[in-house]
């Protein structure tokens, strides 16, 4: 992919904003770390969930959100089993608060699921403009 292209698509998705969507002024400004590739096995789900650790260890608010919609494995790293997933928050069978798992980590946990080719032609775009608004 052209380098001007990644560049548009990161600025978009870091601006990415729902019209009906408010901050208080006294609330901090999220910070989100997006890591993706088109090539598996070099160790994105691996950093993904070090990060989040250290981040939980050091006394941040970690939300860890496994976006592989295909063969997401971050739970297993972290040694637990997700009872819901993206895709049955999108296709609205369970709301956003049953699908966040509070690990005892100290980080919350939203699996992305396995097996769900269709959720992946989704726009990464729209899948983050979603669980943003529905946080």
């Amino acid at each position: 992919m052209d380098t001007q292209i990644d560049q548009d698509l990161g600025s978009k998705i870091r601006n990415a904003r729902l019209p009906s969507m408010s901050r208080p002024k006294h609330v901090r400004k999220a910070k989100i770390l997006v890591f993706a590739s088109g090539k598996g096995g070099v160790g994105k789900t691996s950093l993904s969930v070090n990060l989040a650790l250290w981040g939980a260890h050091a006394g941040h608010n970690v939300l860890l959100i496994d976006g592989d919609l295909g063969m997401a494995d971050a739970h297993a790293l972290l040694g637990i089993t997700p009872h819901a997933n993206l895709s049955q928050l999108f296709s609205h069978e369970v709301p956003l608060k049953d699908i966040i798992i509070d690990t005892h980590y100290g980080l919350k946990f939203i699996s992305g699921g396995s097996g769900l080719a269709e959720m992946a032609s989704l726009c990464v775009h729209w899948i983050i403009s979603i669980v943003l608004w529905k946080i």
